[in-house]
């Protein structure tokens, strides 16, 4: 049997809010729009120039790193793409995270919030690939 705890602290009052809001089959469905634009988004960065998948797919989440041709190096990608994030949250446009995957500096991407549609996530990807195209070895530190 499954329902909602009613314990003394009600821990379960934020899960109770969203599936009251939502409604079971809404909340599935934004679920699966969400996987589904995480593997649309993963492909795109597959096939773009300079960038390659780190991870993949899990859920709504996955990691890339940018990998420009004059960052040939390793420990170069490594500033890069620390350069990338603070580059893209500067911006105020939308916001990633780093993390290491490999023992290398990758940059995260979730799709989750709810009111998020394909446009969002289409103008995050070119948000970021604008942003990672003004970047030149001279601004990486």
């Amino acid at each position: 049997d499954w329902s909602v705890a009613l314990g003394r602290r009600f821990r379960a009052l934020k899960l109770w809010f969203v599936l009251r809001s939502y409604g079971a089959r809404r909340l599935r469905e934004m679920i699966r729009s969400h996987i589904d634009w995480t593997n649309r988004l993963a492909a795109l960065v597959r096939e773009t120039p300079d960038f390659e998948l780190t991870t993949e797919p899990s859920l709504a989440l996955f990691s890339f790193r940018y990998h420009p041709e004059w960052a040939p190096l390793d420990s170069e990608l490594d500033r890069v793409n620390e350069e990338l994030v603070r580059a893209i949250n500067d911006s105020g446009r939308l916001y990633v995270t780093k993390t290491r995957a490999h023992g290398r500096i990758v940059i995260r991407f979730v799709v989750g919030q709810t009111y998020t549609t394909w446009r969002h996530v289409e103008e995050g990807w070119e948000a970021i690939r604008e942003i990672a195209s003004g970047l030149q070895p001279s601004h990486v530190v």
